[in-house]
């Protein structure tokens, strides 16, 4: 498994807002199933989460204004990796 924390940008807790992530060094490997969960945020059920060969998209609202959030993906490939990213969402009035 692969562990990689990113600092995404931040939200507003009114926002409803959908983040994009690419997924590096796939080479010829695919993504073929992701699973999303939040701490200090809502993942959003619809849309829900979703993926191409190489990105994945969620959609989050709420927060508490001055927290970080985290997202954990844990991402599945063709090729039978397990690929897992923390991302940190910073909680902010915008």
């Amino acid at each position: 498994m692969i562990d990689a924390n990113v600092i995404l940008t931040p939200k507003d807790p009114a926002d409803v807002v959908e983040y994009t992530i690419d997924v590096d060094g796939l080479g010829s490997d695919s993504i073929s199933g992701i699973a999303v969960t939040g701490t200090g945020i809502t993942i959003a059920g619809a849309p829900a989460p979703s993926f191409t060969a190489a990105a994945f998209t969620f959609w989050v609202s709420g927060g508490t204004v001055g927290a970080n959030a985290t997202v954990r993906a844990t991402i599945t490939t063709t090729g039978g990796r397990t690929l897992a990213r923390t991302l940190t969402i910073p909680i902010r009035t915008l």
